[in-house]
């Protein structure tokens, strides 16, 4: 579990998470129909988004949770 923070933390940790479930961004961008470059587009884009990180963990059969919490 992480705290989110940024979309920097977001997308490093959805790097590591492709990486984990031993996928390649190749592999990912090709499910998604798209090349290889787009899909870093995507993934480097200013407004990355839950809905983009959705498209991404739906190839890997994976489900995003969201936790809200109390601030300390």
């Amino acid at each position: 579990m992480i705290k989110y923070t940024d979309n920097i933390e977001l997308k490093k940790e959805l790097k590591k998470i492709v990486i984990e479930n031993d996928y390649t961004q190749k592999e990912i961008a090709e499910s998604l129909g798209m090349l290889p470059q787009t899909y870093n587009t995507l993934i480097n884009k200013k407004n990355f988004s839950f809905a983009d990180m959705k498209k991404i963990l739906d190839v890997m059969d994976l489900d995003l949770y969201i936790d809200f919490r109390k601030r300390d």
